[in-house]
């Protein structure tokens, strides 16, 4: 869930390790929205994968026993498609993504 509280001023303190931040992209017109990040309820990490301990999912502690298995199972037996870092991301076309730096080619570079 998102909570959006009246517009920030510069220089106010940010904590992003609880979750808030403020939009700062000067194309966004709610530019100074601070908003704050909450989990919809209680998580719980879950490792998938025994051969490798990085890959974890969070799975809501609320979900009744047959849901989170077959959440479980079915990430589990997919997991070798999910993408869990940006190194097992190949091959994807720049017509879906591409990145590039917002750069005036005249601008004298700075040392």
């Amino acid at each position: 869930m998102v909570k959006e509280e009246n517009p920030v001023e510069l220089g106010t303190p940010v904590q992003p390790a609880l979750g808030v931040f403020r939009e700062e992209d000067e194309l966004d017109p709610r530019k100074g929205v601070k908003k704050i990040i909450e989990p919809m309820e209680e998580v719980e990490e879950v490792c998938i994968n025994d051969e490798d301990p990085m890959k974890v999912i969070k799975v809501g502690k609320n979900l009744p026993p047959v849901v989170r298995e077959k959440i479980l199972s079915t990430v589990k037996k997919n997991s070798d498609v999910l993408a869990w870092n940006h190194f097992d991301m190949t091959r994807i076309s720049p017509h879906v993504i591409y990145h590039a730096l917002n750069v005036d080619p005249k601008a004298d570079p700075l040392s």
